[in-house]
Order: C-alpha cells, then structure tokens, then sequence
C-alpha cells in the first residue's frame, strides 16, 4: 500500500480577485450547504505547467490539498512537492509502480479509453467527496506554440478513463483548462502578447499564461516547467502493462473465442506501423522540410495511432472489461453500450 510521503500545513493564498470566474462559481456551488452533498477542492500538482497552474488557482479558493506522484512513466522525478508547499498546500505524494488491482484495472477499462488515469486510485480516499482540479488539456490550450483551435481538438484521452472510477468513489472533475478552451484564439493572442514576454521561456514547452500565475501566485521559476513527463499507462498498449489477474482473464475470453492468435499477431503489426508514426511524426518536426512531402502521411497516421486505441487488441480489452463489470455487478446491465452488448454476445 502507498503511503504519505510529503504533507505541509495549510497556508490558504489569499487574493481579492480571481483569474477565473469560471473557476470560482464552480467552486462556490460545490460547497453551497443548500446541497444534498458539499464537495471540496483537491488539485493536482507535478513537476509541468498544466496541473500547478490548476493548483495555484484552486489556492486561491480555498484548495485544501494536493495530491501528486513522485515520479513520472519511465522513473523520471515530477512530483509537484515545491510548488504545493510555494503555494501553501497540504500535499500527500504518494508512487505509482505501474500495477493495479484486476478489479481497479477493470474500473479503469470500462470508459473504452485504455485506463490512463488509473494511477489517481492512489488518492480513492482522499478523493471522495471533492472536486478535482487537473490540467487535462493543457497542452493544446496554454502551449504559446500550438496553433488557435476552436474545436477542442484533443491530444491524448486523458480524464477519459475516470468516469466509473469518479462515481464509484463519488467526486466532481474540472479539467481547468476547457474553462475558455473555445476562446483559444484569444488565449493564444495573450499567449503571445507583448505583456507575457517576461513569462515566456522559448523551445517547445513554453506556457506564458501558466507561468505567470504561478509565479504571481508566489511559485520561483525554477520549480515548474523544467520537462515535459507523462505518468498515464495505457493498459490496452500491450498485455505487459496488465497485472498478472486482468491478463489471464482477458486472454481466456480470447481463447473462449478463438481470437487469441490473430489478437496476438494484429497487436505485433499495430505496433510495428505505430513506431513508423513516431518515426515520420520526428522527421518532420526536426526537418521542416519535410513537412510537405510527409505532412499528409503523418496525418493519416496520427488519425489513426496517436492514442494507440484502433487495434483489435484494445477494442477487444474494452469489450472484456465492461463484460467482467456486469457480471460482478459494478456496472449495471442497462448501463452497457449496445455495441459492448453485440459484441459480447
């Protein structure tokens, strides 16, 4: 069991005015006492831009903690420990290993999204009866580089995977940066202003508007936005990231069908052409150049591999879990997609 690592007193930030009306009506209807059930503030935090950003807004509500994970995928250090404690925060920063339960994996598996969110099953407890703060989208919106889309055009499915697991545990998501998100125009116009030189580091990871709330917020510069890490795991990447139990189950509904081996073998091939993806997606970033005769290809491509869901592998993973979440009685039987109920059958 992960254990609390980093916890600081509380040290509320205190301000007369907030940056987000947005954030703060949505904050005051969660705690209004005229409801059945009040729900209080928990951020988010790590070593980027996006989550602390949440976080340094949530402070100036009245957050009453953030939680954060030591350590991004691949080992690499992000916890968001300075920035809470610049911001006054209670933090519990616990470590994800990479392993879950089968039955919190399932959880995870059943939005059809490949369960990236499962390492927030760290924080159940402290989750229950809040309202969470993420940076979910933060790439696309406050990224000074990223070109004005009006469409909430995503990059990945993060938040995708949290559905069961949030109304089992019972607790509200706000991904703060869809607040505005169909404004990007503007929001990028302010990106690059004038006024937010100051705040602008340069490369490819430069959030000026994160910065300087953060660094108004009282955060030193050199705590945040010093690498780009992901902690998500995407259990339907391969069967290597399932934990022993889940694995077993899943490959015996394959075998039941006799899709085990042409499973197999398609997942190979899947992830054969998604490295020849990232392989042109990298030529033409580092080679503008080719941009043009390998732009289209690339295109085509991210459609269809960027989140690593379009194999038979991962559809059938989605399949299996909400199956094995009917039969246990966690996800009701009129709850399930028609196409789940098809192809189950």
């Amino acid at each position: 069991m992960a254990k609390i690592l980093v916890v600081f007193p509380p040290n509320p930030v205190a301000s007369s005015a907030h940056p987000s009306p947005g954030l703060r009506a949505c904050a005051a209807n969660a705690a209004d006492p005229a409801r059945r059930r009040t729900y209080h503030l928990v951020s988010t935090c790590s070593g980027g831009y996006d989550s602390n950003t949440a976080a340094a807004l949530g402070a100036k509500l009245g957050c009453r903690l953030a939680i954060t994970l030591g350590s991004a995928r691949g080992g690499a250090a992000d916890s968001g420990a300075p920035v809470a404690q610049a911001l006054g925060l209670p933090l519990i920063e616990r470590e994800w290993d990479g392993n879950a339960s089968a039955g919190t994996e399932v959880e995870f598996l059943t939005p059809g999204t490949g369960g990236a969110d499962a390492p927030l099953s760290l924080f159940e407890a402290e989750l229950d009866g809040a309202l969470l703060l993420t940076g979910y989208h933060g790439d696309k919106v406050w990224e000074r580089t990223v070109p004005p889309n009006p469409v909430l055009k995503r990059g990945d499915p993060s938040g995708g995977s949290l559905t069961d697991f949030r109304l089992r545990v019972g607790f509200l998501h706000i991904p703060v940066p869809f607040i505005g998100a169909r404004r990007h125009a503007d929001i990028h116009a302010i990106s690059n202003a004038e006024e937010m030189r100051a705040f602008s580091v340069g490369g490819g990871y430069d959030r000026p508007i994160c910065r300087r709330l953060l660094e108004e917020a009282g955060v030193p510069r050199e705590l945040v936005g010093r690498s780009k890490q992901a902690v998500a795991m995407i259990y339907s990447w391969s069967p290597k990231h399932l934990s022993p139990e889940t694995r077993a189950g899943f490959e015996a509904f394959l075998r039941e069908k006799g899709l085990l081996w042409q499973v197999r073998a398609r997942l190979a091939a899947f992830q054969a052409a998604a490295l020849m993806f990232r392989a042109v997606r990298k030529a033409t970033k580092l080679a503008p150049p080719l941009e043009r005769p390998l732009g289209g290809l690339r295109d085509r491509l991210d459609r269809h591999f960027r989140a690593y869901e379009n194999s038979l592998y991962a559809n059938l993973l989605f399949v299996w879990a909400v199956r094995e979440a009917v039969a246990s009685g966690a996800l009701p039987r009129e709850a399930r997609p028609a196409q789940a109920r098809a192809r189950a059958s």
